[in-house]
């Protein structure tokens, strides 16, 4: 992937070369026969040594060698590997050349989108997201870039007609505690306290990487008909400190079949 890139210095790496069969130099060997000395590194042009790791046809019995380097044979800013077979009729050489960087793409952007975020004005824009749910259908919704979520206590999805409302008031709101308890769900749905709470939920697809996934049924989103565009937010808290981290509008849209409510 893009974020992977460059491969990072002194952090392990795999990756794949094919050679080419020496009876044959219009294919590629198939599973070819790999022993120690086969693949040598060099570091930054220093002296050539074998892997520490031997490396194996994956899959197995296919045409493609996959190359793991330690995080020591990557101590540098070029990597260089070399194929060549010791027994010497059976395929024909290969070359790994690798640069190296201090960071990759994926980390840069983190470090930018957080030195951002606290940056005012820039954190009330990347917070924002549209949304879209018809009246009537089961809304399942990811929802991203949250941020570390570790630690929370409870978290909150929100939508109301008016910021000023209450959260008695709210279009609907959705709870997630931990540990858990058994009101967890759905606590408001059309200005009213919700009866099921088990008919909404939000689940975490990842606590670290900050995303969530938010699910109403069909139920109680025909109940929403007549909100039109509401304001939603998530926010989250540890106990101690409470954060608004994603907000934005959601277009609740009529439905043309009324299967539901």
């Amino acid at each position: 992937m893009a974020a992977d890139i460059p491969p990072k210095r002194s952090t392990a790496y795999t990756c794949y070369v094919n050679v080419v069969s020496q009876a044959n130099l219009n294919v590629y060997q198939t599973n070819p026969t790999i022993v120690a000395g086969d693949f040598q590194v060099s570091v930054d042009s220093g002296s050539f040594n074998n892997l520490a790791t031997l490396p194996t046809v994956s899959p197995a019995g296919g045409k493609q060698i996959c190359v793991a380097l330690s995080s020591t044979e990557m101590g540098g800013d070029v990597i260089t590997v070399i194929g060549s077979d010791q027994a010497g009729a059976e395929w024909a050489d290969a070359f790994i050349h690798i640069t190296t960087g201090p960071v990759q793409i994926g980390e840069v952007a983190d470090a930018v989108y957080v030195k951002l975020m606290s940056i005012s004005p820039f954190r009330m824009a990347l917070a924002s997201d549209d949304f879209g749910l018809y009246r009537g259908d089961t809304w399942v919704q990811p929802i991203t870039r949250l941020a570390d979520m570790t630690g929370y206590t409870q978290m909150w999805v929100t939508a109301r007609e008016n910021r000023g409302d209450t959260d008695a008031q709210s279009a609907f709101q959705v709870l997630l505690s931990d540990p858990p308890v058994a009101t967890d769900g759905l606590q408001y749905i059309n200005g009213a306290r919700a009866g099921t709470p088990g008919n909404a939920a939000i689940t975490i697809t990842s606590l670290v990487g900050g995303s969530i996934s938010v699910r109403i049924e069909a139920a109680e989103a025909a109940k929403l008909e007549a909100m039109g565009k509401l304001k939603w937010d998530y926010q989250w808290t540890d106990g101690t400190d409470t954060q608004t981290r994603r907000r934005g509008d959601l277009f609740v849209t009529s439905d043309v079949t009324r299967v539901t409510g």
